[in-house]
């Protein structure tokens, strides 16, 4: 016995349009992604010293930290 479906050309047709939506929606996000790292790229290329700086006063700051707590529990340094 086989079954007959009448609406299967209307949900073939619903997923082709799906598919191609799809397709369409994958493009533009693409595009628009591609777009976003190019922004992302300029910007850190104009803030790279910036975060540079940022990053050796963290260390410093952090050494520094270290230091202190070594200190105040009676550690010396060799010498």
């Amino acid at each position: 016995m086989v079954f007959q479906q009448p609406e299967i050309g209307l949900y073939h047709r619903l997923v082709e349009s799906a598919r191609n939506r799809l397709a369409e929606l994958e493009l533009e996000y693409g595009i628009e992604k591609s777009m976003v790292d190019s922004i992302h790229s300029k910007l850190f290329g104009a803030l790279r010293e910036s975060y540079q700086e940022r990053d050796r006063l963290r260390l410093l700051v952090q050494f520094r930290k270290g230091s202190t707590r070594a200190l105040a529990c009676g550690f010396q340094r060799p010498r």
